[in-house]
């Protein structure tokens, strides 16, 4: 159970990281004002500094997985972006799925389920926890 709490811990860790490169790349000339959307697009850009280059390389280079959780992003919402963190083995590696937009990080125990395809227009509403 401590396990499953430090890799919690790491994930917050994770998607703000994500968020943060976000940022950088739609401030970028890479960006031009838009934002990426998907991981692959983030390992490509620029200037995002040495440290988060080479952690974007090694999870696109693991397949989007990270300390027990799988990385992926939902294209085509209403959203800037959407990314998410899954469980990669549910109830052993972690019991809660992670997802990180504009308007924050939410959370909610999603149980053995594929990763997400959709994000609600109104998430709190479809029993996703607002966690800032």
């Amino acid at each position: 159970e401590s396990q499953k709490s430090a890799s919690c811990h790491q994930v917050l860790f994770d998607l703000w990281n994500i968020r943060d490169a976000e940022e950088i790349y739609r401030r970028s000339p890479q960006g031009g004002g838009r934002y990426a959307g998907n991981l692959e697009t983030l390992a490509r850009t620029v200037g995002l500094g040495k440290e988060r280059e080479e952690w974007f390389r090694r999870l696109v280079g693991n397949g989007h997985k990270k300390e027990g959780f799988v990385f992926g992003s939902i294209p085509g919402t209403q959203h800037a972006y959407v990314y998410y963190a899954i469980p990669e083995v549910y109830g052993e590696t972690a019991w809660d799925t992670w997802v990180i937009t504009l308007d924050g990080v939410y959370r909610k125990r999603c149980g053995d389920s594929p990763p997400l395809v959709d994000w609600p227009s109104d998430p709190v509403a479809a029993s996703w926890t607002l966690m800032d």
